[in-house]
């Protein structure tokens, strides 16, 4: 079968970094007999359809369920053959999907209509103070992280339909044991509404720190928040840049070597850990190196002071 016909994407590979297009061609393994799959595998190798000389990849894909889980496992296994080497790479992806056949499941889809509906009545509440204010709207800080929030609501509505839209679509198939249906659009489309929603999750927190104001203290650590912003916006900036940069050094030289840059993302957020942990351990010891510097340390023997004063002739010794 043409791949062609499948509507089948580019793909590019992880460590080599190669694309390659979505032609090529596709063939279907029975699950429930072995010896037939092995003749077909055998066929295509004798037909010259698998080559260790013309061919560039060979993929397979599969997916299983779990009925504990209600959880798809997509599995990607290819192999690349290149002039002068083979590598092989696999690409395991779960997913666990809502089936809305049980009491829990209904609430949870109960509570995602609220979502939506409150998303739709606030953003639309948003945009006629923005017609109403123009870009003088924006001057107030919470006015800007509520346009945010609203805006990645109507993403992860947006991608949450898609998702539910492809389950309803294609129930029955995902249950077939007998043909395999490719979730890839369906992962993708899930894989950008965990982003999403991790996205709208930090700015809801930052939100909440707008009615905090429980004690003194509290609101004070809020108003330094607030007025701070333009100069953590500049700052964040500046680390982005800064990271970014060197994200690209680590993609462009590991990316076949070490996993945690296998991507140009995995790398950007491998730095960031890495300068985020180094940050902190360094501010601590600062902090305790700056009170142990005010406190009385006793008298002990300094190499470096003993060197200093032996080189001028100031120690006691020369004296005795």
């Amino acid at each position: 079968m043409d791949a062609n016909a499948l509507g089948t994407k580019d793909f590019t590979t992880h460590l080599s970094s190669i694309t390659y297009g979505g032609g090529g061609f596709v063939q279907d393994l029975p699950l429930d007999n072995y010896e037939e799959a092995l003749k077909i595998v055998q066929n295509l190798r004798k037909n010259k359809w698998i080559d260790s000389q013309i061919t560039r990849i060979l993929f397979i894909d599969f997916t299983t369920y779990n009925t504990q889980t209600k959880s798809y496992t997509a599995v990607k296994l290819y192999v690349e053959m290149k002039p002068l080497q083979m590598s092989s790479y696999h690409s395991i992806t779960s997913v666990t999907v809502n089936e809305y056949d049980k009491f829990e499941d209904i609430i949870y889809l109960i509570y995602e209509g609220i979502f939506c509906s409150f998303t739709i009545f606030y953003f639309i509440q948003d945009l006629t103070e923005l017609g109403r204010k123009g870009m003088s709207y924006f001057n107030d800080n919470w006015n800007l992280v509520d346009f945010v929030t609203l805006s990645l609501s109507v993403a992860y509505t947006t991608v949450t339909l898609q998702c539910i839209k492809f389950f309803f679509q294609n129930a029955d198939d995902l249950l077939d044991k007998d043909s395999y249906l490719d979730i890839s659009k369906f992962l993708d489309a899930f894989d950008k509404r965990c982003l999403v929603m991790s996205y709208l999750a930090a700015a809801c927190w930052v939100k909440v720190f707008k009615y905090l104001g429980f004690t003194r203290g509290m609101v004070q650590l809020i108003e330094s928040f607030y007025r701070s912003a333009k100069d953590l916006y500049c700052l964040n900036i500046i680390l982005f840049t800064f990271i970014g940069s060197f994200a690209t050094f680590a993609y462009i030289t590991y990316a076949g070597h070490c996993e945690s840059f296998i991507t140009y993302f995995s790398s950007f957020f491998a730095l960031l850990r890495t300068i985020t942990v180094l940050n902190m351990f360094l501010a601590v010891i600062n902090d305790v190196f700056e009170r142990v510097g005010k406190e009385d340390i006793p008298d002990k023997f300094i190499l470096a002071e003993f060197f200093n004063d032996v080189s001028f002739k100031r120690h006691p010794f020369f004296y005795s």
